[in-house]
C-alpha cells in the first residue's frame, strides 16, 4: 500500500492492528540506523535522479549500486523513498524521507501510549558489510535495543548472521533469533 519501510507504511500498519512491525536496519556512513531492507539504494529511493551522488556509484559484491554506507544521514535525508516492488503502486513514491530508527521507535511508542503493546522484530540487514566500511554496530545496537525496550515497547532482534547474534548476545538481553532460510 505505501513504499516499504516509509512511516505512511508503518502508520497504516499500525491503523490496521498489527502486533508487531518487521523494520530491517542498514546504518550511515556515520553510523546512524536507518530503516531499509538493502545496503544498496537504487530500488528504494530516487537516489538516481541526484546527480550530486553520481560519482558514489560503485560495484560491491558484484553490484553497481549506491551503498547506504557511503552516504551520511544528512545525504540520506534528500533522499525520497519508492516502492520497489513494480507490481504493488506507485501512488506513494518520491514523498517520504528515509525513517531512522530512532523515528520508528518514536512512532510506535507514541502509539503504544494510546493502550496499544505494539512491538518490534528487528532485523539488521549484511553486518558483514558494514564491518568492511568500518563501522561496528553491535554497540550502538545494542544500546539501542535496550532504549526501546525502556520505552516499553517489546522487541527481538533476529539477522542470518549467527555470529553477529553472538555478538550481540554478549552485549544485550534483548530476544535474539537467528533467520534460517535457502
Amino acid at each position: 500500500y505505501r513504499p516499504e519501510h516509509t512511516r505512511s507504511a508503518y502508520v497504516l500498519a499500525l491503523a490496521q492492528g498489527a502486533d508487531y512491525l518487521e523494520p530491517d536496519l542498514v546504518a550511515t556512513k556515520d553510523g546512524v540506523l536507518v530503516v531499509r531492507h538493502d545496503a544498496y539504494l537504487s530500488t528504494s529511493t530516487n537516489i538516481a535522479a541526484h546527480p550530486e551522488f553520481a560519482a558514489r556509484k560503485r560495484t560491491l559484491k558484484g553490484r553497481e549500486d549506491w551503498f547506504v554506507f557511503d552516504f551520511t544521514l544528512a545525504e540520506i535525508k534528500t533522499l525520497k523513498a519508492i516502492q520497489p516492488r513494480s507490481k504493488r503502486g506507485t501512488d506513494y513514491d518520491g514523498i517520504e524521507d528515509i525513517l531512522t530508527f530512532d523515528e520508528l521507535v518514536d512512532l510506535v511508542a507514541t502509539h503504544n501510549e494510546t493502550g496499544a503493546n505494539v512491538g518490534l522484530f528487528v532485523e539488521m540487514k549484511h553486518p558483514k558489510l558494514f564491518t568492511s566500511a568500518e563501522l561496528v554496530l553491535s554497540d550502538v545496537l545494542a544500546v539501542k535495543l535496550e532504549n526501546v525496550e525502556k520505552r516499553g515497547v517489546p522487541v527481538i532482534f533476529q539477522c542470518f548472521d549467527g555470529g553477529f547474534l553472538l555478538e550481540m548476545a554478549a552485549k544485550t538481553t534483548v530476544p535474539l533469533a537467528m533467520i534460517v532460510g535457502g
